[in-house]
């Protein structure tokens, strides 16, 4: 809100819609959609008291009116494989490394942690002993 002093007879009062006299002061109110809305200084007061009250009730009707509730988004991308994705990138760079160096031994102890952080694989076995 800002407060001006009427430069021009092309004025209008927002709420009124009568003509703002030139040198009277008014009242500016800055609004994203409709921009500068011009009042005089009792319409102003009035059309803000208005314009609260009328909010506010907006706002309680919707508190207490029942809200639908709404469905969690589904992750978008590809589905996770590992729970803890940064321990199962570290086992399967060393377990690349002793492949490499051919230690079967290390390779099938990596194996089978990487095994226990899978997440499918506790959906699967859970599955099949439910049946």
């Amino acid at each position: 809100m800002i407060f001006l002093t009427a430069k021009s007879d092309s004025w209008f009062c927002f709420k009124c819609g009568s003509p703002i006299a030139l040198g009277d002061d008014c009242c500016g109110y800055i609004t994203s959609k409709k921009g500068l809305l011009l009042f005089h200084i009792p319409c102003f007061t009035e059309w803000s008291s208005n314009n609260f009250m009328k909010r506010y009730q907006e706002w309680k009707a919707s508190n207490t009116e029942d809200k639908v509730k709404h469905r969690t988004k589904r992750k978008i991308g590809r589905p996770r494989i590992y729970k803890s994705s940064i321990q199962a990138n570290k086992i399967r760079s060393s377990l690349h490394y002793y492949r490499k160096r051919g230690n079967q031994d290390k390779v099938q102890e990596l194996e089978h942690m990487l095994s226990n952080l899978e997440i499918r694989r506790e959906h699967e076995t859970n599955a099949m002993s439910s049946m």
